[in-house]
């Protein structure tokens, strides 16, 4: 994510200081941060969005051109490719760097990158080969925390492994590997596509059973209570009417099955959560498991067909599918209305949770194109 859509929402210039020296302070007492005592400048490259040190490594460049070289979109690749190629470059990265915050450098700080992201920083060590993930400072730790529990508990091959955690912080393998939807190559990019369904099939079988859809309805209409009150203690002028339209709606398809199928599922399923590693081997993984939990186990399946992470042009693509059935590559183990349903009511589960958390300061842009959408569904 923009760090400008970040400050946009979180008043981030205000904490971003605070929140890296909180990272800092997590590695030292966990006994792995080192030359507290020496400070330098880390400079922010507006183009990439990451903190650098001056003399940025090669392993670092090469890392942000394979992550923003491919544009999905096929029109915008040339000009894609060419402007990445231009910004990586050394004289030109290091002239585009501007001040961004002072930190203690630690070890190697030449081979190192910070991101932030929507709940974490993400702490990059080329030299080691790690990436080291902390919460945000001033943000719930849950999502974290329950990532962390599931990943010890849990180990596939579509899974990196955990190398180390304390507390809410933890390091993994740092992946040479690219986005789904930025993977060259159709043939290459099919192949990672199955084995991400495979992997999502497989994820969905744990845990899985079939509760009654009274039982799972009296289970959301908890959780909604409890979603609605914390979302309006934290964004009091928000307006919950279409959102409890949806449900009503929802809840009278859902109703009418005898049964609803749940499972285990990843709660983000989407292109840029899929890695296809650079080289010929190597597995497909899944990451950012902070979502992960028991749902309808349609879930996941339909958060991708309807790319429902873009929020734009959500209402027509809900209809096409309601029109077509088309769930190619995927398996659809009910009626087309039913999954629609059971992905609404999960969808809007977790946007409300997430949405909520603390340490957002404005009610986001995405959740406000998303009430746009579920308006224009109603209006049809």
């Amino acid at each position: 994510m923009k760090l400008s859509e970040l400050r946009a929402r979180e008043a981030l210039d205000d904490r971003l200081e605070a929140t890296l020296l909180s990272c800092i302070r997590m590695d030292a007492g966990y006994g792995s941060g080192k030359g507290e005592e020496v400070s330098g400048l880390w400079y922010e490259h507006p183009f990439f969005s990451v903190f650098v040190k001056r003399g940025f490594c090669e392993e670092g460049r090469r890392y942000l051109r394979s992550q923003y070289m491919y544009s999905p979109v096929r029109r915008r690749r040339v000009v894609q490719a060419a402007t990445v190629g231009l910004m990586s470059a050394g004289p030109v990265f290091d002239r585009s760097l501007r001040a961004g915050v002072s930190l203690p450098d630690g070890d190697a700080p030449e081979h190192q990158m910070w991101m932030i992201g929507n709940h974490r920083v993400r702490r990059f060590d080329f030299s080691r080969g790690v990436v080291h993930v902390y919460p945000k400072s001033g943000f719930s730790d849950e999502g974290i925390c329950r990532e962390i529990a599931f990943r010890k508990s849990v180990q596939r091959d579509w899974m990196l492994p955990l190398l180390s955690s304390e507390g809410a912080m933890f390091a993994e393998p740092l992946l040479e590997a690219v986005p789904l939807d930025r993977v060259p190559g159709d043939a290459k990019r099919e192949a990672a596509l199955e084995a991400a369904v495979s992997a999502v099939e497989s994820l969905n079988e744990i845990e899985r059973h079939t509760v009654s859809s009274a039982d799972y309805l009296a289970v959301m209409r908890e959780e909604y209570g409890a979603l609605k009150a914390r979302v309006h203690a934290r964004f009091p002028g928000l307006e919950l009417s279409r959102v409890d339209e949806m449900f009503a709606s929802a809840a009278q398809v859902i109703a009418r099955a005898r049964a609803v199928e749940v499972g285990m599922t990843h709660g983000d399923f989407q292109p840029g959560n899929v890695l296809v590693p650079r080289g010929s081997e190597g597995a497909v993984r899944l990451i950012d498991w902070e979502d992960v939990r028991e749902r309808a186990s349609i879930y996941d399946v339909l958060t991708w067909r309807l790319q429902s992470r873009r929020p734009s042009g959500l209402c027509a693509r809900v209809r096409s599918f309601l029109a077509s059935g088309d769930i190619s590559p995927f398996r659809l183990p009910c009626s087309v209305e039913l999954a629609v349903a059971l992905w609404a009511v999960e969808e809007w589960r977790w946007l409300l949770e997430s949405n909520s958390r603390e340490g957002i300061a404005r009610v986001p842009q995405g959740l406000i194109l998303q009430f746009a959408e579920l308006n224009a569904f109603f209006r049809k």
